[in-house]
């Protein structure tokens, strides 16, 4: 595959367009399992409609060629860059779902050679349920999709506080279900079983499920409350406690734990979406710079306009821009904002500063930027009034050497003007 296909794909891929229809696609194939899920749940035994396996093959081959040309772009970065593990997933789900699709090939094969329609096998459709992850990947795909991520990613950093939430909850349960247990036990052997305590506390494992369900709303806590009361007053209090502080402290400090675990795994996606935001701009940058550098024939790192534009014809150069939300357009008009005559078509300006300056004319302008730009532009004034003096100071040599050459043939009409060029020369500085 020569270079103008590897910069075609590589235009095609690092598109934003791209990854909202791939999105998308994914988002579809997610509805779509779905719906033949429930197809296959009311209709158990029939054979599987013809459209639903076209339809599965079509998306098979849409993720293939995604596949393939995103492989073909990162090459080995593919599989050990920053996204690798979600690389090596997307893989893995192509596998599974070319192994249905040949596993499938083999049925439908089998089936026109017996004579029979073909049946899905229940351990190969329990398979097309992985495809159905693959739209996680949406969220990271599409920054529309944040919010979801966040809450993703919150819930999923809340399993570990939930599980130590669980215990915590279940080691509480277990002392006072210990306690409740033990005065119901009590009562029943003086006073003769009933059914009621027999229900809610004629074990451990029903005492602490009563509890459990009084605490999350499974039963209404005046229920053991009414019975405890009539069996001993004191284990009713003791109960009485054990809501109170369920309700008004555990519950509370363990909702706020996991509230402090979301907004920190809010604050960790907002540095992991601005390091990949930030790593892809360097790369831009670095990508740009070499292009231009490299097309710099005069050697003097500088860049025209006419130069430029012959670069924004090569859709590889046009996707960088585009990376950073540029336009040709707009790089005319900041071509021409950063000191280029409109009317000089061979006005130059430096390479590194033209770059720098798309990369702060990317996003809203901040306190920073107007400062770097202030900065940027008094080194580039300085500069340029640093060259007006060492002109300056050249030019009365200049001027005495001009007036004094065409004079040395008449030595009297010279040494008359000598005085003059001198004065001239000191007015000049």
């Amino acid at each position: 595959m020569n270079a103008t296909e590897d910069r075609s794909f590589a235009a095609i891929v690092e598109h934003p367009c791209f990854n909202h229809v791939i999105g998308v696609i994914i988002f579809l194939n997610g509805i779509f399992i779905c719906i033949d899920a429930d197809y296959m749940a009311r209709n158990p035994g029939q054979d599987v409609p013809t459209a639903h396996l076209i339809i599965e093959t079509i998306v098979f081959l849409i993720f293939l060629m995604e596949l393939l040309m995103r492989i073909q772009v990162f090459r080995g970065e593919f599989f050990v860059g920053a996204d690798w593990r979600w690389n090596w997933f997307d893989t893995l789900v192509v596998i599974t779902a070319a192994i249905e699709e040949i596993i499938k090939l083999i049925e439908v094969m089998g089936s026109h050679a017996d004579g029979d329609s073909p049946k899905s096998l229940t351990v190969f459709k329990l398979m097309r349920i992985i495809k159905l992850t693959r739209s996680i990947r949406v969220v990271r795909l599409d920054k529309a999709f944040r919010e979801l991520r966040i809450m993703v990613t919150a819930i999923v950093s809340t399993l570990r506080t939930l599980f130590w939430s669980i215990v915590c909850t279940l080691m509480i349960m277990a002392g006072f279900a210990v306690y409740l247990v033990t005065a119901v036990s009590d009562y029943q052997a003086t006073e003769g079983p009933s059914s009621w305590s027999e229900q809610y506390f004629g074990s451990m494992s029903a005492g602490m499920l009563s509890l459990f369900q009084a605490t999350t709303g499974g039963i209404d806590w005046n229920e053991l409350s009414d019975g405890l009361w009539g069996i001993s007053p004191t284990a009713c209090c003791i109960f009485f406690g054990y809501i109170s502080m369920m309700v008004f402290a555990i519950m509370n400090i363990l909702t706020g734990i996991c509230v402090n675990n979301a907004n920190r795994a809010a604050e960790d996606d907002f540095d992991l979406s601005f390091h990949a935001e930030r790593s892809k701009h360097k790369s831009v940058f670095v990508s740009l710079k070499t292009i231009l550098h490299n097309a710099d024939t005069r050697g003097e790192g500088t860049i025209t306009w006419p130069d430029l534009d012959v670069h924004l014809h090569d859709q590889h150069v046009r996707a960088l821009f585009k990376k950073i939300d540029l336009e040709p357009w707009h790089l005319k008009s900041f071509f021409d904002m950063m000191g280029a005559d409109e009317d000089d078509v061979d006005a130059s300006i430096d390479i590194d500063q033209f770059i720098r300056g798309c990369m702060r004319l990317r996003c809203n302008v901040k306190n920073i930027d107007l400062m770097a730009s202030r900065h940027v532009e008094a080194e580039h004034s300085a500069k340029r009034l640093q060259e007006i003096k060492d002109s300056v100071k050249q030019l009365p040599g200049a001027v005495f050497r001009s007036q004094v050459t065409p004079l040395r043939p008449d030595t009297q009409r010279g040494c008359a003007s000598q005085p003059l060029c001198k004065s001239l020369a000191c007015s000049i500085l």
